[in-house]
């Protein structure tokens, strides 16, 4: 019987461009243009320009690295750009597992595409198949990796990685199969950065893209990999996921290869913040604009959050209340509720070390709460329900009933659009940043990816 490895490894690849509906085209293109302006605008960061600065030691390269005038080699720069786009939390989330998979699988196909100089289409087939693979093998478990200390984005983004190098390397079966049972052994990630803010989860995205491209190389020269990678004894998902008797859901990763396609599940995210916090600061922006809100006028502030949820955004109180670190705001909904009712706003210039220290904010944080929506089930989808209370007696009350991003309640085009244009505002010109809305939006006429990556320099 045929493994899960040999079962996606054999419809990868066959499958062409002309095979993949316009529906799933137009998405990537969308998931593409997103994660490009989350390169841009982390790009900028700080952690961005260290690990820059870590990978020039290594000398230059052939690959770009988005936003800077630097070049470096095709691994290394993978890192740094799977790093740019991940570090502000702007990049897309598959609903119903969380992991982000366009950072990952773009940061290893834009310099693959580019040093090879395949086209457009060649990168729009490689970036779509590889989220495919990536949001597949997360729905075998999902909730479980977050709930046993594992980092979806960057234990399952490898694979995504390795789909999308396969195919523009054109890579037969065997190579690709061997491929995802290296990386089985190669993907890691773990969630000790919810505790402190510390750095290192904003590499994932990166990391899992350089590996991948490892992966890759071993299994080009004959290295092999284990074809159980995924459901064997001691495969991928039983060391992963320590819950003896769990049912995992194995057809998830293949059943209807080609005809229902799981990247159109993807969420593009509205703020630079943890998924799960995007549907209750929208709602909280929502009254602060119907009511003219000011922090001063608030009292309480409560949002009715889904119970899997709370571990990863809510609590510990003392920490969410407190995050030590800019990175650490972004994952508390303590703070990011806060910060926006006192700013007005939440974007890439948001979460910094000034608006952690501002006295305005911190005490509003501590008049942030939660309770458990018994309601909130569905992990595909994510609502947003806040509750705030005035100073003068008023409760005030919205919910937003799907997370908008989600497919129950998609950014159009325009909105895409009008994201990745304040995201790409001073790192490139204008002019470029309207060339590379063109170039994406048509991306299939594009004649080699090299001329994309020109336009994301400085």
């Amino acid at each position: 019987m045929a493994t899960i490895a040999h079962r996606l490894a054999a419809w990868a690849a066959d499958l062409t461009f002309e095979a993949l509906p316009e529906e799933a085209r137009h998405a990537t293109k969308l998931r593409t243009l997103d994660i490009l302006g989350a390169m841009l605008a982390g790009s900028e960061t700080t952690l961005a320009a260290r690990v820059r600065a870590a990978v020039i030691e290594s000398g230059d390269g052939g690959t770009t690295l988005v936003g800077s005038a630097t070049r470096a080699s095709l691994g290394l720069g993978a890192l740094v750009n799977g790093t740019a786009a991940h570090v502000l939390e702007y990049d897309d989330s598959h609903v119903e597992t969380g992991v982000h998979p366009t950072s990952p699988v773009l940061a290893a196909a834009l310099g693959q595409a580019e040093v090879l100089h395949r086209p457009g289409r060649d990168l729009l087939l490689a970036v779509a198949l590889g989220n495919e693979v990536a949001c597949r093998l997360a729905c075998v478990a999902p909730g479980m990796f977050h709930r046993h200390g594992f980092h979806p984005t960057g234990v399952f983004g490898i694979f995504g990685a390795v789909a999308a190098l396969a195919s523009l390397q054109r890579q037969p079966v065997a190579v690709y199969g061997n491929a995802l049972g290296l990386a089985g052994s190669m993907s890691a990630a773990l969630m000790a950065a919810w505790e402190d803010g510390s750095e290192s989860k904003s590499l994932h995205a990166g990391l899992a893209a350089q590996d991948a491209l490892q992966a890759l190389a071993l299994a080009r020269h004959g290295v092999s990999g284990p074809g159980v990678v995924f459901e064997g004894r001691f495969g991928f998902f039983p060391a992963h996921v320590q819950a003896p008797g769990h049912a995992f859901r194995w057809d998830a990763a293949t059943a209807a290869l080609g005809k229902r396609w799981e990247l159109l599940s993807i969420a593009a995210k509205v703020y630079p913040n943890g998924h799960y916090i995007q549907p209750f600061t929208d709602a909280a922006e929502t009254l602060q604009r119907r009511h003219g809100l000011r922090a001063e006028e608030i009292a309480t502030v409560e949002c009715a959050v889904a119970d899997y949820m709370v571990p990863l955004v809510c609590e510990p109180v003392a920490e969410k209340a407190h995050p030590h670190t800019p990175w650490h705001a972004r994952f508390s909904l303590q703070h990011s509720i806060a910060e926006l009712l006192v700013t007005g706003q939440l974007d890439k210039r948001s979460y910094t070390e000034a608006t952690l220290a501002d006295p305005r904010i911190a005490a509003l944080r501590a008049r942030v709460g939660y309770r458990v929506d018994e309601n909130a089930t569905d992990r595909r989808r994510w609502s947003g329900d806040v509750t705030i209370h005035t100073t003068d007696g008023r409760v005030l009350h919205h919910r937003l009933e799907d997370m908008r991003g989600t497919p129950a309640n998609p950014l159009s085009t325009e909105e895409i659009v009008a994201k990745f244009t304040a995201n790409a505002s001073g790192v490139i010109t204008d002019a470029a940043t309207a060339r590379c809305i063109e170039t994406v939006l048509g991306l299939e006429r594009l004649e080699s990816t090299a001329a994309l990556l020109t336009l994301l320099r400085p």
